[in-house]
């Protein structure tokens, strides 16, 4: 058999050749894309999802070894545990087109299934839930105390944090990696006897806008205060100047200078009283120390007298500043439509209802009609009676601050009124546990 030796050479080189031109293209390909394989998340989330399938179909192949070299009288609970692995199937692809993210553990805490977030979240790390509170409520539930939803802060996973130093100064080698805060309200409840399912709802981002919104409001809002206070100053300085025009202007600006001051002080408290208040160790306090508080800053004038009654020990969970605000609001609101010399009462109790706080005010002057008691909290609004010490500066915001603080707490607020007689105030507030 005869060979043409060129034609055998040739193909070789053409093989060779075209080994290098793939390799080289190859080659060119991965320098494209590690760098992005490198620096993708959603790659390896992608890959945990796949390794937790992998061990999903290794577990259910042994459980099946395991059920083949059982005896009979143990064949009826293996069909039973066929079953449950069926419903288990069917639960992995109903909680797949939920939009929390989930987690389900199965009765020795391991990981079943986690949605790929968690782990961004840093609450699952290889398989394992890593956040304490979850894995007590967990337990909890286990013990059967019933579901548990309660709000938690978590950062990213370090593991999932980039940080090669590629952007740090010259010089610096060792760098803290800073990571924005997530929000998360989960919720904790009973799947089956042997598994517990996680369910957790990002509130980040609502969070963050909230704190945008709310720290721009207030910077504005001490602009404006210190305008004021400047304006204020300049009114008094004018009042005093010898000439009659002059005085006159010195008292229309302290007056505008006064109820622009307490407008805006009125809406930050307004704002302050949007945010609901949860119950925590941080905020637990007796409620008759913050009323306290907020009737020493309280300076009665034409005789009028503060009388207090506070019952002992009434614990609540409540912000101090709130509260503080709200019963400086329902007191001087008392006073300015009181008689000289009268008598305004502020008692802290225990409420008819036991779960319940009450601060309560009570009045003795001009009261408020029916037909404008169901405006009194409106804000802006104010009353057809004028106050006996013809205040100026009232904007009408004091008792929707009060509505607010009352239902920001989970409470509310009541009154009972008749004109001439007086009126009575009570803001409920709910008992610690």
């Amino acid at each position: 058999m005869n060979f043409d030796v060129t034609s055998v050479v040739s193909l070789i080189i053409f093989c060779v050749m075209a080994v290098i031109v793939v390799g080289w293209l190859f080659s060119l390909v991965w320098r494209w894309l590690s760098p992005m394989i490198a620096n993708s998340k959603g790659f390896w989330h992608a890959l945990r999802s796949l390794r937790w399938r992998v061990n999903y179909v290794r577990r259910r192949r042994l459980r099946r070894r395991i059920n083949h070299f059982t005896d009979d009288d143990e064949s009826s609970s293996d069909d039973d545990d066929d079953d449950d692995d069926e419903l288990d199937s069917m639960t992995v692809r109903m909680l797949s087109l939920m939009e929390a993210a989930t987690i389900v553990v199965d009765k020795d805490d391991e990981v079943e299934r986690a949605s790929s977030s968690t782990y961004r979240w840093g609450i699952v790390h290889n398989d394992d839930i890593v956040n304490e509170e979850i894995l007590s409520a967990i337990r909890e539930v286990r013990e059967g105390s019933g579901t548990k939803k309660f709000n938690i802060v978590t950062h990213t996973a370090q593991d999932l944090v980039r940080d090669d130093g590629a952007d740090a100064p010259e010089g610096v080698t060792d760098s803290a990696v800073v990571t924005r805060p997530h929000w998360l309200t989960v919720t904790v409840s009973s799947l089956s006897e042997h598994y517990i399912v996680v369910f957790i709802s990002d509130n980040s981002e609502a969070k963050r806008f909230a704190q945008t919104r709310d720290d721009f409001i207030e910077n504005v809002a001490q602009q404006l205060l210190n305008s004021t206070e400047d304006m204020l100053a300049i009114g008094k300085r004018w009042e005093q100047v010898d000439n009659d025009s002059v005085n006159e202007d010195g008292k229309i600006v302290s007056a505008q200078a006064r109820h622009l001051h307490k407008l805006v002080s009125d809406l930050m408290l307004l704002m302050q009283a949007q945010e609901k208040v949860e119950a925590s160790d941080e905020n637990l306090g007796n409620l008759g120390d913050m009323v306290g508080e907020a009737l020493e800053e309280i300076k009665p004038n034409r005789g009028i007298r503060l009388h207090t009654r506070m019952a002992d020990n009434v614990m609540v969970h409540a912000s101090a500043v709130q509260i503080r605000a709200a019963v400086r609001k329902l007191v001087e609101n008392a006073v300015h439509y009181s008689k000289d010399n009268a008598v305004v009462s502020v008692v802290v109790d225990v409420a008819q209802d036991p779960s319940f706080a009450v601060i309560r005010v009570i009045d003795t002057g001009t009261g408020i009609s029916k037909a404008e008691q169901s405006r009194i909290f409106e804000r802006f609004y104010r009353g057809s009676h004028e106050p006996y010490d013809n205040t100026d500066d009232a904007v009408g915001l004091g008792l929707a601050i009060v509505k607010h603080v009352a239902l920001t707490h989970h409470g509310t607020v009541t009154l009972w009124s008749a004109p001439g007689q007086g009126s009575t105030f009570n803001l409920f507030i709910p008992l610690a546990a």
